[in-house]
Formats: C-alpha cells, structure tokens, sequence
C-alpha cells in the first residue's frame, strides 16, 4: 500500500469513525421508550427463550446505538456536501448459554453469530414494539448458537477427560450490576452554520492557485448510548465528537505529489476555531505545503539518538502501546494447545511483571478524567460498552513493569479482572522521572550525538496528520547546532522495545486526542512535549509518487490567474 492510499484510507477512517462512535438526542420522555423496549425484551429473552434439549441463557444484554451525524464539505467556497444521517442500530446482542466458568465463548474462537434473512433493522420512530421485534430476531439467533456452542463445548471438555481449569478457556467476569442514566443535553447543532463554515474556511484556498485539490469537512454526532443486561444493568451514555479536516494537494514540476493535512478533534462544533484563526493556520500550513518543494528529500539511513516533540509523541506512545502486534489491551485469543503451536498468542500477557519499557516510565489509565491544562479529552468514559464502571486510575506500567492490561469481561487468566475498558484505552497518562524543562531537550540531543561519535542527529518536530509521506525531519549538526530539514524520511513502526532507550524527557506535559487505529475509538493521550529515544532508525523513505502530465488536468485557479 502506498503512501497516498494510506493517507486517504486514514482520512475515511477518521470518517467512519466519526459517523459510528456516538448517538442521537432526544427528548427524555421518548428516550424511556427506548429503554423500556430494551428492559422488557430482554425479560422476555431470559424468561421465555429455550430450546429443547439446551440450557436456557444465564446471561443476556442488548446495547443500542441512536445515530444521527451531521457530515459537510466544501470545496474552494463551494458546498460540496451536506448530509444529516439519522442510524438506529443494534451495537450488541450478547447472549450467554452454560454459566459464568464455563459457556459457549469459552473454549472455542468463532464467537460471533451471523445474522439471519429475517433480520429486522431497528426502527428510526419511537416504536416501541418496533424495537422489541428487531431485537427479538437477532437474539432468537444468537440464543440458537450459542446453546449449540455451549453444549460443544461441555462435550469437548468431557472428550478431553480435563477439567476446565487443565485447558485454555475463557471466564466471563463478575460485576455489580450498574445503573448510569444520564440525561444531559447538547448544544444545537444548526446544519446551516456548518455550511456556512466550511464555505468560508475552503474559499482561503482560492487564494493559492498552486494547490491543485483541497477540502474541508466537518462531521459532527451527539446523543447517547443504550446498555441493559440481565444482571440488572442499564446505560444511558451521552457522547459528542466534531471533526474538523482541511486537506490541500500540489505537484511540483517533476510531478511529484505533496498532500497533507489539518485535523481539530473537539466535543462541541462550537469549539472549532475562529475564522480569523484558521484562516492564519490554513495560510501557514499552505505556506509549509508549498516550501515542501523546495525541501531536499532525506537520503540518510541513521541510527541513533532521535528527539520526538509534540504531537509526534503522543503518535509514538499510541504506536509503541497500542499497536495490533502488542498492546496494553488484553487480548481474548485463546492459546493453541497443539504441541506444535504451543505458546502461540501469549503476546504481551507473558510479560506481566517483567520489565518491558524504560525504568522511568509510568503508565496509567484514567478513563474518568474528562480534561487537561484546557483540553477536552475526547476519550474520557465512566462506564465501558459492558457497563462495568472503571476504576478511577489504573497503573499499566510502573517503573518500566508491567502490572496490568485492559480487559473487558472476558477473561483467560485467573489473575485477570474486569476492569471496565472494553471500548478501548480512554484516557492514557505517561509519566517519566526527572524530567527537564522543555528548552533544554535539544542540548541533550547534541550530547547523546556527541556521545557516540556522530556528527549529527535528527529531531521530529511533529507527525504530519494521516500518515501524510512528507515525513519531515530536521537534521541538527553537533559542532554548531546548524538545523536542516528534509522531507520522505519513514522509520519502523516503535514498539515498547523502542521506548526501552528513553534517554531524557521534557517535565512539561501536554494531552492530545488521537484516532485509536486498532479500537475504532478515540484515545486521549497525556504525555511529556518532548522524549528522546536511542538506536532509533531513521531510513529513506518511498519518495514522492509521480505521475505523467497526462495524467493531470491543469488547475483551473492557475488558468484564471493567467
């Protein structure tokens, strides 16, 4: 995959995020339907749905999604765009045959259940009846598989002649059950004001007929969560999320591509910045785009001491932490008990009390926290997509250690607990000892250079947005502290072994809200401005891509200055 197609891969996944993480307001006398519906429904699935021959449920929740997202665009002044898009989904129906220790996720890995022909959809009014019967149909199927499941894998067990605990397995935890009904309102969001906005923001780009494409989009949702569960459980959780995204491309005469992009991740629309404001920003980040070409590529391949500031830490964290190959989320995969692939998927749960990052690193959870220093955490929650209520903090990582992982309900080690982070990470803290003010990281930087024989050493300034293949980097000389930036560099994926050479971090600390890749959920990240990393490799990257003249239209801005 190239690096364009990564960069708009990651532009509708900020998208599709957008249009499926949060839900609809309305008015509290209709919200009781919802409930209602769903209260009463799951009454019927515990009391009345059997099959012969199989174990009743011990366990059902039912989770709705109320959808309704707001999605504008425009183009050199021009709406392009202008969607409301109201979505009532079912987000879950879990059921659960057997008993807590043991049922039909236990032992086998196939633990989804696909919808029949007869599926019904929720519906968009207040039916009440309408939404019994949606959720009636999907949990008549999954009650069907599941039996089946449970009775397989009793049968399994029995075959095997072990006892539960001699043979990898899931447990479904305990919790108290949770009542979390909150009501709170949102601001109105008038559709009119966001095309309005985004005319306005995309005609500052008229302005530059050097950009040969350009775009800004807002994607707004509010509204609330719905969770019950047979335990006694109910859920009502408001969520708001805005985006707003500016992207610009150009080509330089050899026709190679330059695109990148602006993104602000904020609660309320009425949060995005002030004209004024942003068209200052769009004017320097087109002013960066344009000097981009001018910009020598990076044709270097270094092996040392890197400084990373700003956003790009808190990009570094979210990669060396969360990435798909080892992450602070617990996995649920169950490890293979064939002698030949015996060991497969431990992962990160085997390093639980060994040292896995820099002894000056503390991690924390603190999904509750909701701001930092003026910065709305966009992943803060009070109860996770199971309704277990996380606990107020909980250390990931202390002295560069391992003491837990986040796990939702289903667990494979008896040491585990619930402890509320099925939706994801929520808010992370990174804490590092004997931290130094801000200023003084660079002259670090030259001294681990200095250290080790080189003659120079490079510095991150920030990550550009969405993976854009700019990959700026700036090369500082030691002998004079000289500064030269480069674009198209790329370096390895880090990973937790990469954050093992922390040699010095900044005491300043900033939050920022990122798109968790591997979630689908927001993470909001509190970290140092500044780390610096040693043995890090910086390489040449792919270049920018090229296309033939015929390939282009020429842009028509260029044709009207003419």
């Amino acid at each position: 995959m190239n690096m364009r197609t990564k960069f708009f891969l990651s532009v509708l996944f900020l998208l599709f995020l957008l249009l499926g993480i949060s839900s609809h307001t309305k008015a509290q006398g209709k919200d009781d339907i919802i409930l209602t519906a769903m209260r009463d429904e799951m009454q019927r699935t515990m009391k009345e749905l059997k099959l012969k021959d199989y174990a009743p449920p011990f366990f059902v929740s039912f989770a709705i999604q109320d959808n309704k997202s707001f999605v504008v665009s425009a183009s050199l002044g021009a709406l392009v765009q202008s969607n409301i898009v109201p979505q009532r989904q079912k987000s879950s129906v879990r059921i659960l045959v057997g008993d807590y220790e043991l049922n039909d996720e236990s032992i086998d890995d196939n633990l989804f259940s696909q919808p029949k022909a007869n599926e019904i959809n929720l519906p968009l009014d207040d039916d009440y009846l309408g939404i019994r019967r949606a959720l009636w149909v999907t949990a008549d199927v999954v009650y069907r598989n599941a039996a089946v499941q449970s009775q397989k894998n009793s049968l399994t067990l029995k075959q095997k002649n072990k006892t539960l605990d001699e043979v990898p397995h899931r447990t479904f935890a305990k919790t108290p059950p949770v009542t979390n009904i909150n009501t709170d309102t949102f601001a109105d969001i008038k559709i009119e004001t966001l095309e309005d906005y985004v005319r306005k923001a995309s005609a500052i780009f008229r302005q530059f007929p050097e950009i040969e494409n350009s775009g800004v989009v807002i994607s707004c949702s509010q509204g609330y969560n719905y969770l019950v569960n047979s335990e006694g459980t109910q859920v009502k959780k408001p969520q708001q999320f805005s985006a707003l995204l500016v992207t610009a491309q150009l080509r330089n005469g050899k026709g190679e591509f330059f695109f990148d992009a602006i993104t602000h991740l904020v609660k309320n629309p009425n949060d995005f910045l002030d004209m004024n404001l942003l068209e200052r920003e769009i004017k320097s980040f087109v002013g960066k785009l344009i000097e981009a070409q001018k910009i020598s590529l990076y044709k270097d391949d270094y092996f040392g001491p890197v400084l990373f500031l700003g956003k790009s830490v808190a990009s570094t964290f979210a990669e060396s932490l969360f990435s798909p190959g080892e992450s602070l989320m617990a996995t649920n995969d169950l490890e293979k008990q064939d002698e030949m692939d015996a060991g497969i998927n431990k992962g990160i749960n085997s390093k639980i009390d060994k040292l896995v990052v820099n002894e000056s690193i503390r991690v924390s959870a603190t999904p509750k926290l909701d701001s930092f220093a003026g910065v709305d955490l966009l992943g803060s929650f009070s109860a996770d997509t199971e309704g277990v209520v996380p606990p107020d903090e909980l250390v990931l990582i202390e002295k560069g250690v391992l003491k837990n992982l986040l796990n939702d309900r289903s667990l494979i080690r008896r040491e585990q607990t619930a402890n509320g982070h099925s939706g994801g990470p929520g808010v992370i803290q990174i804490f590092t000892d004997n931290g130094v003010p801000l200023n003084e990281m660079k002259k670090i930087l030259l001294a681990e250079a200095k250290k080790e024989g080189l003659e120079y050493a490079y510095f991150v300034s920030d990550e550009n947005n969405f993976g854009s293949p700019i990959g700026y980097v700036t090369k500082i000389n030691v002998a004079d502290g000289k500064e030269q930036i480069y674009r198209g560099a790329a370096w390895r994926s880090s990973s937790m072994r990469s954050l093992k050479k922390l040699e010095a971090s900044s005491k300043e600390r900033k939050a920022y809200n990122l798109p968790g890749r591997a979630t689908g959920k927001v993470i909001s990240f509190i970290v140092p401005e500044a780390i610096l990393l040693g043995n890090f490799e910086i390489r040449e990257g792919r270049g920018s891509m090229i296309r033939k003249e015929e390939d282009y239209v020429v842009s028509p801005l260029k044709l009207e200055k003419k």
